[in-house]
């Protein structure tokens, strides 16, 4: 019995301890915007940290802080309180955590690792009474606090789990869930949880500009974004992204126009049959649908991107092979490999968007492969969708692959680049037919 005690009291000791660590060295940076180039108004900031998947908008004029949240992770323990039960725990795969809502509404769930780092924040519609849910958790020793309308409930969860997978929450008879973790602080302030280390893609509009820069702040800091104008033949703006010394847009080409405002030709039905036409100049959106667009642009002929009367917007041409060699020798020199290497091709994930991909065929997909944890993609703030393709009499299936033309030809073919949900490496110097339909990227001049 005394033995106990006394293990009762070193583990209470340890978390006195760790409380104390971690609230003395949390962390807090300020971010504030500025704007040069086509607009000196910063506008509206749209943040999204590429570790959690966390969003945040900040307004026009207003700064954005920085917090780790340590000082939150073992704020008002109570370890004894009935209230909320877990069951088992310690837990190898996954426990279940039941507890009592004394009012109907929104419960917000965090997750923090002994750290004090936030491994998940969901938020979910609670009926008053016992409500539950299921946790899955990697190794080690976590904080889970629940808040709701008049209760807030913490508790310690010890995971012997051999998965180094992330912490996943499912909520019995779930509304809602959200994992953002936004807030406002006060006015002129918005904030946000962050951690050393996180990569932050931040995006500025102003007007119809939209400038992206990703970045990993180690203090306080100014961020500016140099707009620069990205219109094409019908008027779409695009967002761009600088990469090196290059300018890239950041989506694919959408437009149905020429340069000088003729129209790019379709077929009449979607998957009409090109292979027997010599020089085909066809656009088309994926399967005929015009709401992906958006997302997926569209997809072209190559003697559409060959024509003289331009698909780039102003100032803009679409992207050579050499240009996606330049990408890529600077990605690989400056570390954007997935394992932080410099040598070797794995860029893929660096280039990939965080949604959209499938594991397709592949369930296993190895690590570093764009499909394998999406949010650890787009540390270039390029955000390649996998915009699939059209085979001469159809398309084949979005979230597997992105083929994108280049502007350089090869006898008879023509050169485009890839990456693949389920491989590592960003693809050159790939030969195609000039009938096929893939998406187009542009650079600056």
């Amino acid at each position: 019995m005394k033995k106990m005690k006394r293990l009762n009291t070193c583990f209470i000791g340890l978390i006195l301890l760790q409380i104390i660590t971690l609230k003395a060295y949390a962390l807090s940076f300020t971010i504030s915007f500025t704007a040069s180039g086509a607009s000196n108004s910063a506008g509206t900031v749209q943040v999204q940290n590429l570790r959690s998947g966390a969003t945040l908008v900040v307004p026009a004029g207003n700064v954005l802080n920085l917090y780790d949240g340590t000082t939150t992770a073992t704020n008002d323990i109570n370890i004894s309180d009935k209230k909320i039960m877990v069951y088992p725990n310690p837990v190898i795969e996954k426990t279940t955590i039941s507890f009592f809502a004394k009012q109907n509404g929104e419960s917000q769930i965090q997750v923090f690792s002994i750290d004090g780092k936030m491994a998940i924040e969901s938020t979910h519609n609670c009926q008053i009474g016992e409500n539950s849910f299921q946790l899955s958790l990697p190794k080690g020793l976590f904080t889970v606090k629940i808040e709701g309308n008049g209760y807030s409930y913490a508790t310690k969860v010890l995971s012997k789990s051999t998965s180094n997978g992330k912490a996943t929450v499912i909520f019995n008879g779930d509304v809602k869930q959200a994992i953002s973790t936004q807030k406002k602080i006060k006015s002129g302030v918005s904030s946000m949880y962050y951690y050393t280390g996180d990569r932050l893609l931040f995006t500025g509009v102003s007007g119809n500009y939209r400038t992206n820069i990703v970045d990993v702040p180690t203090e306080s800091k100014t961020v500016n974004f140099n707009f620069v104008e990205c219109k094409d033949g019908d008027n779409n703006y695009y967002t761009v992204v600088q990469i090196g010394t290059q300018r890239w847009m950041v989506e694919n080409l959408r437009t149905t126009k020429y340069k000088n405002g003729d129209a790019i030709g379709t077929t009449a039905t979607s998957d009409a049959n090109i292979s027997s036409e010599q020089s085909p100049k066809y656009q088309w959106p994926f399967n005929g649908d015009e709401s992906l667009v958006v997302t997926y642009g569209r997809l072209y002929t190559w003697n559409v991107v060959n024509d003289s009367r331009g698909l780039a917007p102003n100032g803009w041409h679409v992207a050579s092979n050499a240009d996606w060699a330049t990408l890529q020798d600077y990605l690989i020199a400056n570390g954007y490999n997935y394992d932080k290497t410099k040598i070797d091709n794995k860029t893929a994930k660096s280039l990939a968007s965080n949604s959209g991909w499938s594991t397709g065929w592949n369930p296993t997909t190895p690590i570093g492969t764009p499909a394998n944890d999406l949010t650890s993609n787009n540390s270039t703030g390029l955000s390649i969708y996998p915009s699939a393709g059209r085979f001469s009499n159809g398309f084949y299936s979005i979230g597997l692959q992105s083929m994108l033309w280049t502007q350089t030809e090869s006898d008879t073919y023509a050169i485009t680049v890839y990456i693949n949900n389920d491989d590592c490496k960003l693809y050159l110097n790939h030969v195609s037919s000039k009938s096929l339909g893939w998406a187009v990227r542009c650079v600056m001049d």
